[in-house]
């Protein structure tokens, strides 16, 4: 039985599950991924406030990175 046989047999699908086949309802919101309480609209994913701390953060670290790996190295 393949399923031409079974919309035949039990008619459309959208007939037996309508819930599947409607549009939603609400649209979902996107929070900020790191305070969870500000909506954001578009492809972003943080808030103004948070995307500053983020990128004040991942400066920190990579000039402590850049510190560390050179500091204590002597030539050949």
């Amino acid at each position: 039985m393949n399923f031409d046989d079974t919309a035949r047999f039990f008619g459309p699908s959208e007939k037996l599950w309508p819930e599947l086949f409607a549009p939603p309802s609400t649209r979902a919101t996107m929070l900020c991924r790191r305070c969870r309480n500000v909506a954001v609209s578009g492809i972003r994913r943080f808030c103004g406030k948070c995307a500053h701390a983020r990128k004040l953060e991942a400066t920190r670290e990579s000039k402590r990175a850049k510190r560390s790996l050179n500091g204590r190295k002597t030539g050949n």
